[in-house]
């Protein structure tokens, strides 16, 4: 028979002759089930280090783990020595290797429950069984693979829904804060844009990054509004937990603080403190479409047979865009590629609910997005800058009017409702040589700006930042 430790939840450390051949065997989360095992074939520099009577296998299909929505990782489950030879199974720390002094050992557990493998059996030709040192692969295996005698003081404990046990290397404050400047440079977008972030920036940083963490949140784009409440508490832990923010969140002492709630040291929105306990917090959630979906809702624009009005038809069907009435608007957004997409706000609403703005993009940065209107055959009727997440300024008003009119539409044979707050004055108020955006000058949207907010198609009325 062969069997194997699962040193991290897509490799398994066995004997050489079992690494040969495919096996299944139950993972550690019951949702995941029986997965199977290949052969794990190394590198030749690899093979040199390693003990020929051990070899590896790779669990296809195990589960990662995220630190944010794009970045994954696997789970380690155990920790390897350097000492085979453990003395009352705790090991003396100051060899580097097998000078232990007690007997061989498989694995040994702290008074921590924290298990550490130190050899692995193996059978010989004369029906004996001898342990195998797991030192050498020090050089092999990945380096997020935790040791003992490196890691154990540090490696934070990750505790999963079903109580099952991972573990970590800790990292630095100032790394995951470097991360989080990172991406907030790539979710805000060039100057000109709308994003999440800069919709979001009430509260200076605090804010924008709890807007930032429902875009990159891995367990399903939780609303914003509790994040900024648990990135406070994270950030200024003291000491640092040495843990990434979501596993701090969802698997280290977040997870109770999002159980008790402590409204003494909610920072944020105390008048939603029960939003942020964690049955309500894990449960509203924004769906986020996948390229399948969002390719499904991109819309192309062009003029009517006599030219004087604008018809929108889905570029993968063909159909125009449905009808639909004031009450009862799409959404759409506009990337930064020019392309423009139109969403039923209902749309699978049974499995998702009411789409937001940010699910069309995933959360990425766009020209503008707001409300939409059409007539029958697809005919565009208005458009609004309607749009919680985004929330556009005057700049996503004049940059889709100076796009219309470069692609030789008549701009003028639908309405325009901006804001009570946008006009001419506006116009000639705003920044308009701090846009970066390629194809558009500061000079052609000023005077778009003009054109537009001046012309009889322009309405001015409240909007609600709902959507």
């Amino acid at each position: 028979p062969c069997w194997g430790m699962l040193i991290r939840d897509d490799i398994i450390l066995t004997t050489s002759q079992c690494s040969q051949i495919t096996l299944f065997f139950d993972f550690p989360d019951e949702k995941v089930g029986s997965i199977e095992a290949n052969p794990l074939i190394l590198e030749e520099h690899e093979l040199e280090k390693m003990d020929p009577r051990l070899g590896f296998l790779k669990a296809n299909k195990a589960p990662d783990h995220h630190y944010f929505v794009e970045e994954s990782t696997k789970r380690t489950r155990m920790f390897l020595s350097l000492i085979s030879n453990p003395v009352n199974g705790n090991g003396n720390e100051d060899d580097d290797h097998n000078n232990g002094g007690g007997a061989d050992v498989l694995m040994t557990c702290d008074d921590r429950n924290r298990p550490t493998a130190h050899n692995f059996p193996v059978d010989n030709t004369n029906g004996t069984t001898e342990a195998v040192p797991l030192s050498h692969l020090a050089h092999v295996v990945p380096h997020d693979i935790l040791w003992k005698e490196r890691d154990m003081a540090t490696a934070p404990v990750l505790v999963d829904d079903h109580g099952h046990r991972s573990w970590t290397k800790a990292v630095s404050l100032d790394a995951e804060l470097k991360k989080f400047s990172k991406l907030m440079d790539e979710y805000q977008g060039p100057p000109g844009s709308v994003s999440i972030p800069d919709a979001h920036n009430d509260n200076k940083q605090v804010s924008k990054t709890g807007a930032l963490c429902e875009a990159v949140d891995p367990r399903g784009h939780r609303r914003q509004d509790c994040f900024k409440n648990y990135f406070f508490r994270w950030r200024h832990a003291t000491p640092f937990g040495g843990m990434h923010f979501f596993d701090w969140l969802d698997f280290g002492e977040g997870r109770d603080l999002m159980e008790t709630n402590d409204t003494e040291t909610m920072i944020f929105h105390k008048h939603s403190d029960l939003k942020c306990f964690r049955e309500s917090f894990d449960r509203k959630k924004v769906h986020y479409f996948d390229d399948e979906e969002r390719e499904k809702h991109e819309v192309v624009l062009k003029p009517s047979e006599d030219g004087r009005e604008l018809v929108a038809r889905y570029k993968r069907s063909d159909e125009p865009v449905p009808e639909n009435y004031e009450d009862d608007a799409h959404l759409y957004v506009w990337d930064l590629e020019n392309k423009l997409y139109v969403v039923d706000h209902n749309w699978d609403s049974v499995k998702y609910g009411k789409i937001k703005h940010t699910a069309v993009l995933a959360g990425r940065p766009a020209l503008s997005a707001g409300e939409v209107y059409f007539g029958k055959g697809g005919r565009l009727t208005g458009i609004n800058w309607s749009s919680g997440h985004y929330r556009p300024g005057i700049t996503a008003v004049s940059t889709l009017y100076q796009w219309m009119k470069n692609e030789g539409f008549n701009a003028t044979s639908l309405n325009w409702m901006g804001r009570s707050s946008w006009n001419t004055v506006k116009c000639l108020k705003n920044d308009w040589d701090n846009v970066k955006l390629p194809g558009y000058n500061s000079t052609s949207l000023l005077r778009s700006c003009l054109e537009v907010t001046s012309g009889p198609m322009w309405f001015r009325k409240e909007e609600e930042d709902d959507r």
